[in-house]
């Protein structure tokens, strides 16, 4: 999967955006990447903590991905290397999952 470094950057911003909006950040639109993850901390200790892991999770899966196609390797890892590769991807989408449903339920 080839995803360029503005489009990691753009993605983890949108992401954290959708979750300042949703905990009830005003002006979300208008404030910088780091004083959303400050306020969204402030706002709901655990929406933080689970977008925190989400975006190292995320980042973790991203920049193996850089090293394989630094390396020239898409499409021929290794055994151990597919295995991280499997490993961090499903701990990408547990992440995922973990913050989708918990804010499902929030309501704002």
């Amino acid at each position: 999967m080839v995803i360029s470094e503005v489009e990691s950057i753009v993605f983890e911003r949108l992401v954290t955006r959708n979750v300042a909006k949703k905990v009830g950040v005003k002006d979300f639109d208008f404030k910088s990447y780091s004083e959303l993850l400050n306020e969204v901390q402030a706002k709901n200790g655990v929406a933080y903590q689970k977008l925190s892991s989400f975006l190292e999770a995320y980042k973790k899966w991203d920049d193996f991905h850089k090293e394989i196609r630094k390396a020239g390797k898409e499409g021929q890892l290794s055994k151990e290397e597919t295995e991280k590769l499997t490993f961090l991807s499903s701990q990408k989408d547990l992440k995922r999952r973990e913050l989708v449903e918990y804010m499902s339920g929030i309501s704002k």
